[in-house]
């Protein structure tokens, strides 16, 4: 729920990057701003609750979800979904197997190839914490109507296309 601030910005919302001209977009900037930082709290708020690091939650996360679906992920598969180097992604799966988050398991498509299955216990512990976020998350966009959710993931999608803009892979 939306506090007294935000019902009406201030002229002088703080953007540097370009001068924002109607309070409307000013609003809708902030709240975008907001939602990072509070993602980002809850985030924090899980990964210190189960003393995680930097990429261990979105490590967890992504695996979750792969299993979730009956695909079982090799090391690689991991590296390349996180960005993350050889042995930068060895450090990782290893600080979570010997946290017990983790298990290297052969793969059962090819016995040579070691596959990464979360815990049982650690899958329930992400559900836990960050399941009441995403069902709320659920019931806000499922409240719009078909052509508000049009909208939004038309807007989201441009925002999307500009922050990927000047990527570069």
């Amino acid at each position: 729920m939306l506090g007294a601030e935000h019902e009406t910005p201030s002229a002088g919302s703080g953007f540097w990057y370009a001068p924002v001209r109607h309070p409307a977009t000013a609003r809708i900037l902030d709240l975008m701003r907001e939602v990072r930082e509070a993602k980002q709290r809850r985030q924090a708020s899980t990964q210190d609750s189960m003393g995680l690091g930097g990429k261990d939650l979105q490590a967890l996360r992504y695996l979750i979800q792969e299993q979730s679906s009956d695909r079982l992920m090799r090391q690689k598969d991991l590296a390349h979904h996180l960005g993350l180097s050889t042995a930068a992604i060895s450090a990782l799966i290893d600080r979570l197997v010997g946290a017990g988050h983790l298990r290297r398991i052969s793969h059962p498509e090819d016995r040579r190839s070691v596959a990464l299955e979360v815990a049982g216990a650690t899958v329930e512990k992400v559900r836990d914490s960050l399941g009441e976020t995403h069902a709320g998350m659920l019931r806000a966009v499922e409240g719009l109507t078909p052509s508000e959710q049009g909208v939004v993931s038309a807007f989201l999608s441009d925002i999307l296309r500009a922050l990927d803009a000047r990527r570069t892979d």
